[in-house]
């Protein structure tokens, strides 16, 4: 079932990234496991593309939950001067299929994120992101959708980057009942092209 489900999180990621390729996002732990396919910037847009994150992903747990998702995000560049502080802001679909019972939910959440830099010689930065969908933008069976993310993040090259990080998922149904797909540790690893 995990071959299976991994196959197709990997099609999907490289579909989203086969036209203009920028970079795929690995993480998985005991539990879960997430890809994301990021794609180049549309076009005309302006200041640094290695701060701009469009693509789409998959994630999946082992208690059958799974998650479609896209996302557009733009991380600031930092203060004039030495500042280690970029402020960021974006949005995300997600469409998720929760087990037990059979549910459809999804949301347009949006979203911000900060990113702390410490110089070192092999770059380091601690990442905090979270969206939130409230009951407006939620559809489906979903009346909220949190996801917050925490990473500590190695950069051992432009292209190769490394991370542990601790994700929090969580859709509060209709039904008064609530699905917590994520909250655990998580590490990863991006690579860009």
């Amino acid at each position: 079932m995990w071959i299976r489900r991994l196959a197709v999180a990997l099609l999907i990621s490289c579909w989203s990234v086969s036209a203009g390729a920028r970079g795929l996002d690995f993480s998985l732990w005991d539990d879960t496991a997430e890809i994301i396919g990021y794609t180049s910037p549309p076009p005309g847009t302006t200041g640094d593309i290695d701060n701009v994150d469009v693509g789409g992903g998959l994630f999946i747990n082992d208690d059958g939950d799974s998650m479609i998702q896209g996302i557009v995000h733009v991380l600031g560049p930092p203060a004039e001067g030495f500042s280690p502080l970029q402020l960021g802001a974006g949005a995300k679909a997600m469409l998720f299929y929760l087990d037990e019972p059979d549910r459809t939910a999804g949301g347009l959440a949006l979203g911000a994120s900060a990113r702390i830099s410490f110089p070192a010689q092999v770059p380091q930065a601690l990442v905090l992101r979270g969206h939130a969908a409230p009951n407006i933008t939620s559809f489906g069976r979903a009346n909220r959708v949190f996801e917050g993310v925490a990473r500590y993040k190695f950069e051992f090259t432009e292209q190769a980057s490394a991370y542990v990080g601790f994700r929090y998922l969580r859709v509060n149904l209709s039904s008064h009942s609530n699905q917590t797909l994520d909250n655990n540790l998580h590490v990863g690893v991006r690579l860009s092209f």
